[in-house]
């Protein structure tokens, strides 16, 4: 017989949540516009739930008013706890004993779930115990406790340190089927034991692992994925929460305005760019070690940490500028710029965006060459324009392949002789299959019309510590870049990673040349893929045309976000050609880039079905 009754726990301040807890009790938060409760009464009733038991504290007369305007037509009660401020959930679930004549689920009231979820514990054996459970994974808080037997049932809820989880450590969801014999009895024994003690800053789960402890009852195991719920404590979980209930073309439009933290979602990212393979666990180990004062103290300025990135790089440190990523640098080192700006298209949108429309000069790339870059006709045009800089990556982002050093060298001697700078990025150089050989970095003495910029974010695989350089030998560029950054501009936390990765030279270009090998095998697995025209590529990413026959880049993006949870990069923003046609997918390692190919292939064939149904 199906559960008819359910009792949610719902007295809590929600402190954490301040703003949004100002002027509103917890459970009444809008998430989607719907608060958590009235969603979570509205799911209890789709499963056949008849009879909701409603325990009340902080503005609790806000959550009368809500639930009882918003469900009629649901058996509501409410029961007040007047303590709700000095106790915790143990005293209120004792408060609520008069409901116990009868198995009834038992819930807390932060959290969101598909209504399919409680079907198991709502449709599982009278009389019996049961616990909701999901695989723990990193963002969870709160007790584990492991699946053993046949049936499965769960063992006693342990509380087990961050980082130290294992496979076999599931999340209790603290959505529970509770047996009226057990409730009545034993439970009801031990609550009121609790209160007569006065012992109330506990929660109901010591109780439920001191039972299984003692063998006087088992908790069967209902386990449930755990993109299909969410516990919503902080600001930072109801921004997750609103992301997992928007509508998919939303979940996109979020997603493209984030530029980044895509990992806070239930995403896979092959958007963003970075080294999957580094850093190395003992230099994460050393940081976490050293975290409080990493929190708490200043960094050092500008001098003495360029002077451990020389060493890296082999430099003079008075050659360097250390910034807070590449992107600090950009508009840096194109502030001043008074004459056109020569860009080859497509290319990283940001040094178009950083110069005066006016002074923007593309120099487009064709599909049918390759998206080579020409040297002379390069030097032609910023000749013909009178340029002032010519911007050049390689390997080139997004088209993913590299500009010979040989011609790289002529554009620069080329640009020299018209009295035109060069900023050449090397973001990518060391995913090359030459790696660092070929880069222009040892050259730079030779050409003071040179700036090199890098992003160690991608290469080293460091995106949240921000670590960008520029490096020139012109001494007046360099002193007047420096000018213009903070002093501070590097955290501590970036300062402790350069400080130890002249050490792990070897394992650094390790992890790029298999981060080279990898993206290889993306870029062939692609390939295979029927309706996908795949560029060679020298970066850890591969270009990829989409056959219009199939559709466009931005639907190919939004249904393979829908369907498979991955994310690509759309380049319809692209200055190109045909741009909503092209994709730029990254490599994130074998396993994943595997999965990957298979979900492109189902949804470019899906697509191709619907093409020709339309037709």
């Amino acid at each position: 017989m199906a559960v008819r009754r359910a009792i949610v726990l719902a007295a809590g301040t929600g402190a954490r949540l301040f703003p949004l807890t100002a002027e509103r009790p917890k459970p009444l938060v809008r998430v989607a516009g719907e608060s958590i409760l009235s969603r979570l009464v509205g799911d209890l009733t789709a499963v056949g739930v008849e009879r909701v038991v409603v325990v009340t504290g902080h503005l609790g007369e806000q959550i009368v008013a809500e639930l009882t305007a918003a469900h009629p037509r649901v058996d509501l009660v409410f029961v007040h706890n007047e303590n709700h401020r000095t106790t915790n959930n143990i005293y209120s679930l004792w408060l609520a004993r008069d409901h116990f004549d009868e198995d009834f689920l038992l819930l807390e009231s932060d959290i969101i779930c598909r209504p399919e979820v409680l079907e198991p514990l709502v449709r599982g054996p009278a009389g019996t115990n049961a616990a909701l459970v999901s695989p723990k994974t990193w963002f969870m808080d709160g007790a584990c406790v492991e699946v053993v037997g046949d049936p499965p049932t769960i063992t006693a809820p342990t509380q087990i340190p961050t980082g130290e989880h294992r496979a076999h450590h599931f999340k209790t969801v603290n959505f529970y089927r509770i047996a009226a014999a057990f409730a009545r009895g034993w439970l009801t024994d031990r609550l009121g034991e609790k209160v007569a003690a006065a012992d109330l800053s506990a929660y109901y789960e010591t109780l439920f692992a001191e039972a299984i402890d003692r063998g006087l009852t088992t908790f069967l195991a209902e386990v449930v994925a755990d993109a299909d719920w969410f516990e919503i404590d902080n600001l930072d979980d109801h921004d997750i929460a609103e992301y997992r209930l928007k509508s998919p073309e939303e979940r996109l439009r979020h997603l493209e305005t984030r530029h980044g933290g895509y990992w806070r979602y239930p995403v896979v990212d092959h958007c963003l760019l970075y080294n999957f393979h580094y850093p190395p666990k003992k230099v994460v180990d050393h940081m976490a070690a050293r975290l409080d004062f990493l929190v708490r103290e200043y960094p050092s300025a500008q001098r003495p940490i360029a002077e451990f990135v020389g060493r890296f790089y082999e430099i003079d440190p008075a050659r360097l500028v250390i910034a807070n990523g590449v992107s600090e640098l950009i508009p840096l080192v194109l502030s001043d710029a008074t004459r056109p700006v020569v860009v080859p298209t497509p290319s990283f949108n940001e040094y178009e965006a950083v110069v005066a429309p006016g002074l923007v000069h593309r120099h487009p790339l064709v599909a049918a060459d390759g998206f080579r870059v020409d040297p002379d006709a390069l030097i032609e045009r910023a000749r013909a324009v009178g340029a002032g800089h010519v911007v050049l990556i390689t390997p080139n982002n997004p088209t993913g392949n590299a500009v010979p050093r040989a011609d790289v060298l002529r554009i620069v001697e080329g640009a020299a002789a018209i009295g035109a700078r060069v900023i050449l990025d090397e973001s990518f150089v060391d995913f090359q299959a030459e790696g660092r050989a070929a880069s222009l970095m040892p050259d730079l003495a030779d050409h003071p019309n040179l700036t090199i910029l890098l992003s160690l974010s991608k290469s080293h695989g460091v995106g949240g510590l921000r670590i960008g350089l520029m490096a020139s030998a012109d001494a007046e560029e360099i002193a007047r870049v420096r000018r213009r950054i903070p002093i501070w501009n590097i955290n501590a936390f970036a300062e402790a990673y350069l400080r130890l990765f002249t050490a792990f030279r070897h394992e650094y270009t390790t992890s790029c040349a298999l981060v080279h090998r990898e993206t290889q095998a993306l870029a062939r697995g692609l390939a295979a893929i029927d309706g996908l025209t795949v560029h060679p590529t020298d970066a850890n990413f591969v270009f990829c045309r989409l056959d219009p026959a199939v559709g466009d880049a931005p639907d190919l993006v939004l249904r393979l976000l829908e369907s498979e949870g991955i994310y690509v990069k759309d380049c319809s923003g692209k200055s190109m050609e045909d741009a909503r046609q092209y994709l730029r997918i990254s490599s994130r390692g074998e396993a994943d880039d595997a999965r990957l190919c298979r979900a492109l292939a189902r949804v470019i064939a899906a697509m191709r079905t619907a093409a020709g149904e339309d037709r």
